[in-house]
């Protein structure tokens, strides 16, 4: 049986005389969560917050940069296969666009900021 579904079962799990269930949901997250979803969850929020400041300066896609980041993220994770998606990030600038919301420059400094995040995390934690 798995880490998981010991605990979903209601099971005691523990480590060296440690039981799990006497930590919090968060430490709980950190300790049964695979690196690489860890890893994602910081590039995306790190992305978010660095877009969330610069727009006291400068406006930057915040859409673009979190879903670049997130598809750089699965692409880093699980290989070429999510090039499948770039028709949808292209299609999302395009709408942003056309809303009037964003002008090309932002939309290229978003999607910077949000590759940028998810490369350095992904690298940074060795993943």
């Amino acid at each position: 049986m798995d880490l998981a579904g010991t605990l979903a079962d209601g099971g005691e799990l523990g480590v060296g005389g440690f039981e799990l269930r006497h930590l919090t949901a968060v430490q709980q997250f950190i300790i049964l969560t695979p690196v690489s979803l860890l890893a994602l969850v910081i590039a995306v929020g790190g992305a978010m917050l660095i877009v969330v400041l610069a727009n006291y300066v400068y406006r930057a896609s915040l859409h673009l940069s979190s879903t670049t980041g997130i598809m750089t993220a699965l692409g880093l994770t699980f290989g070429i296969i999510c090039i499948v998606a770039l028709p949808l990030i292209l299609l999302l600038g395009y709408a942003r666009y056309r809303m009037g919301e964003h002008n090309v420059p932002q939309m290229l400094v978003g999607s910077a900021i949000g590759i940028g995040c998810a490369l350095g995390v992904f690298y940074g934690l060795g993943v």
